[in-house]
């Protein structure tokens, strides 16, 4: 794909769910920034605790599951201070399963223990993993979230953090299940 691009045509690739072809154009992996805030707890009952942003006045990508670098603002440090970076799963959407309504990004951090509520979190989308459905209850959502994360694993383990990064590997970030929302 060579020549110029426009945003409407990064707007649409990610209307679309292609993060990958969006990223070409940008130069880089598109991006959401907010504040960690508390959610339902549904992902920790389920041992996929998860660090959760209000989307809901953003520009978005279509909903479902997504390979991502997760940016962690580091503990006591300035906002625009470079975060670290960690592998991640995020899923945009509504929560059919759940019946619930508000759309939500929550992003489940691999091998990240700690806690980072009200801390700025910065999501890196790299690719799109599948759509959003809703499932006939907790335990098919639960193995399908532990094929998800074995997917985007599989898919970040080939790509870096966003340029500037730090990219952590399991020892430096904690080998064992987070401790998030």
């Amino acid at each position: 794909e060579e020549g110029a691009f426009s945003a409407s045509e990064a707007r649409r690739y990610l209307g679309d769910g292609d993060v990958a072809g969006a990223a070409r154009i940008l130069g880089r992996p598109w991006e959401v920034v907010g504040r960690v805030r508390s959610g339902a707890r549904i992902g920790r009952t389920m041992g996929f605790p998860t660090a959760n942003l209000a989307v809901e006045r953003l520009f978005r990508p279509s909903p479902g599951i997504y390979a991502v670098w997760a940016g962690v603002q580091r503990a006591g440090a300035h906002w625009d201070t470079e975060p670290d970076w960690h592998p991640a799963a995020a899923y945009l959407g509504r929560r059919p399963t759940f019946d619930k309504t508000e759309e939500l990004l929550e992003a489940h951090l691999l091998d990240f223990t700690g806690d980072i509520y009200g801390r700025r979190l910065r999501i890196a989308f790299v690719e799109h993993i599948r759509g959003d459905r809703k499932f006939d209850g907790m335990e098919d959502l639960k193995a399908q979230i532990d094929k998800d994360c074995i997917r985007a694993r599989e898919i970040l383990s080939a790509t870096q953090p966003p340029a500037g990064a730090t990219k952590l590997n399991a020892a430096q970030a904690g080998a064992t299940k987070q401790a998030q929302s």
